[in-house]
């Protein structure tokens, strides 16, 4: 994590000059500068020696995003303030959030199978599907190189060790890679300052133990203008929930079996100066969670135990194209993707739910006079939920640079279409599903700066979203028994305001320095119409990164975070934290150790409340970066 900070902060956003498409490039629309588009940034996970890095840890560097961990035991993402069900998150161009509920376990992305991970911003996202409202995360596997290579990593603690191994061959225009890891941990340590609680002794985390095995595979051919690529990968990651420390009746939760897979074909064409792109692809999860009856998991006799199947299906198909003619540029695709959700509990059947979304993302970009350039686009979208909903989100941007100065504004229009479970579920018999549930909407406004001289650079984002029609649970009446009945309507309205700054210095070629800096202030208006804080939105976070070569091959870092306060879900405000993580490595030949400790100061710091975050962690690692003939 140390490593990704600083050298992810001293890198800017690369700027192409001509559209050059490939298979896996799916986000084309962030690598198109100097036209009017949000910022991309990039980060190589193997060049870094991140491949052991879970994928929020690795993106909690960016600016904006930001996790947490509460009753599920998952990272629950945000990024710019929007939470993860308006996160756009796919694996090579290919979505792999859970049709149900829009989530993603982002800790169930192996990272060093990365080749490399991308985010926008979020103003782009009308140029995608319906449902990124806030921004886009993709992750780029890897593909051969020209010649044979063997890599590895491995890394142990106190609580567990993980492995990963990754081959690759290329036989003329084909390629092959192989990668494959096995990770067990008994659970996460807490900090020695934690107080002993109703249901943790503070020790290590009670029912924090995961077994996970991932398996990964691509095939590609490529000529001069034509590519082929055939991806697989298979995760599973059965594992406990740790409960909630404070209350007298916590869930006592596993999920003693998860499964998730997805299969993709892409072809790509260049002809002239057009280039041409077909994703086909087929998403699969299932998974058992089991509720018991007390800490011993054991039993499951009592009435509030269950044991809960999920089993979901997505299948779709990405075309995407762009023209480049006389310096004006014409892009656009369709996207088709079909989901099914089927759940069983033990008392009911199977049931299952369907939808489907068809999306027409179209933009013409053209250069104005004196290094000015215009973005129009348009994405038009279409769900068939329980009916069919039409959505229009334009786009708007302008963008000039001088030298090595660059400014941009981007106004635009997002939707979100509601999720199966909020149109269907009944959450537990607690809530009567709306079939009249609308779609989310937002406006949004950016402006961002780039400055780079020599070897420093700094990039700026101050951004504002008004958000309209938001999905909320809401009192509609009493049952015959007295019980509160509760409806899923379109009644919300937030509004979002943020600050980003990155900025990064080299001095000399020993000593590397970066910052961010995020400042954010998320609301919503609540029934008594006051504006008030959403949760997991923290008002400031700030990152400081510092990397110094030192003499025979050694290397020391340094990563400090400060996350100001902010409420969880149940109104309880969590305090502001600092988090220091120390790292000091060899390099010989193709081997490289380290030794780090997370959080250095061994704070206690909560997720949530009844939700404390691991105390300090040393572990040794072992990387061979990769050598081959």
């Amino acid at each position: 994590m140390w490593l990704l900070s600083i050298l992810l902060l001293i890198q800017a956003p690369e700027a192409v000059d001509t559209p050059t498409y490939y298979l896996d490039e799916i986000v084309v629309y962030g690598e198109l500068a100097p036209y009017g588009l949000s910022a991309r940034f990039t980060l190589k996970p193997e060049s870094l020696g991140l491949e052991g890095l879970s994928l929020e840890e690795a993106l909690l560097t960016f600016s904006g995003f930001h996790y947490t961990v509460g009753r599920k035991g998952r990272p629950i993402p945000s990024l710019r303030g929007f939470p993860e069900r308006n996160l756009l998150v796919m694996v090579d161009g290919v979505p792999v959030q859970s049709p149900y509920d829009g989530s993603i376990d982002l800790s169930s992305i192996p990272v060093f199978n990365a080749e490399r991970v991308q985010i926008l911003g979020g103003t782009l996202a009308s140029l995608f599907s319906p449902n990124a409202m806030g921004g886009v995360i993709n992750i780029v596997t890897r593909r051969p190189g020209p010649h044979p290579t063997v890599g590895g990593w491995i890394s142990a603690d106190l609580s567990g060790a993980k492995s990963h191994i990754f081959l690759s061959e290329r036989l003329g225009s084909l390629g092959l890679s192989l990668s494959c890891g096995v990770e067990g941990s008994r659970g996460f340590y807490l900090s020695r300052n934690f107080r002993e609680d109703i249901n943790e002794d503070g020790r290590l985390r009670e029912n924090s133990d995961f077994f996970r095995k991932s398996l990964s595979l691509k095939v590609d051919e490529r000529h001069d203008r034509n590519a082929f690529a055939l991806s697989f990968y298979l995760l599973d990651y059965p594992r406990g929930i740790p409960p909630q420390t404070d209350i007298g009746r916590p869930r006592y939760w596993r999920f003693n079996v998860w499964r998730d897979g997805l299969v993709s074909i892409s072809v790509s064409r260049r002809c002239g100066s057009g280039t041409f792109g077909l994703d086909v692809y087929e998403h699969f999860h299932l998974d058992v969670l089991d509720s018991y009856d007390d800490s011993t998991y054991s039993t499951q006799t009592e009435p509030y135990a269950f044991r809960s199947r999920f089993r979901d299906l997505s299948k779709g198909a990405n075309f995407k194209g762009n023209f480049l003619w006389g310096g004006f540029l014409l892009r656009g695709g369709l996207y088709l993707r079909e989901d099914l959700h089927r759940e069983k509990n033990e008392s009911e059947g199977w049931s299952s739910y369907r939808s489907t979304t068809f999306s027409v993302p179209m933009g013409f970009e053209f250069p104005l006079r004196g290094g000015l350039f215009l973005t129009v686009g348009s994405g038009i979208h279409v769900g068939k939920l329980r009916e069919t909903t039409l959505s229009i989100d334009p786009l708007l941007g302008f963008s000039a640079e001088i030298g090595e100065a660059a400014a941009r504004l981007v106004l635009s229009r997002r939707t979100r279409f509601p999720t199966l479970k909020e149109l269907y579920s009944e959450y537990l018999g607690r809530c009567t599903p709306n079939p009249d549930l609308g779609p989310e909407s937002s406006l949004n406004a950016e402006v961002s700066i780039s400055l780079k001289k020599g070897a420093v650079y700094v990039n700026s984002s101050l951004y504002l979203s008004e958000l309209r029609d938001m999905i909320e649970r809401k009192r509609v009446g009493v049952d015959s028994t007295g019980r509160k009945i509760y409806q899923m309507k379109n009644v919300g309205r937030a509004r979002i305001r943020g600050l980003e700054i990155n900025a990064g210095q080299r001095i000399g070629s020993t000593l590397k320095l970066g910052l961010s800096l995020t400042l954010l202030s998320a609301v919503e208006l609540d029934d008594t119409r006051l504006w008030v804080p959403m949760p997991h939105r923290p008002s400031y976070r700030l990152t400081l990164t510092a990397l110094a070569k030192l003499r025979r091959g050694f290397a020391a870092s340094f990563r400090g975070n400060l996350t100001g306060p902010f409420r969880d879900p149940d109104g309880e405000e969590i305090s502001s934290r600092f988090l220091a993580d120390v790292g000091l490595r060899k390099e010989a030949g193709p081997l490289t150790l380290s030794l780090e400790a997370d959080n250095l100061f061994d704070l206690c710091y909560f997720y949530e409340k009844g939700f404390p975050g691991p105390g300090r962690r040393v572990r040794f690692e072992i990387a061979i970066k990769g050598f081959g003939h």
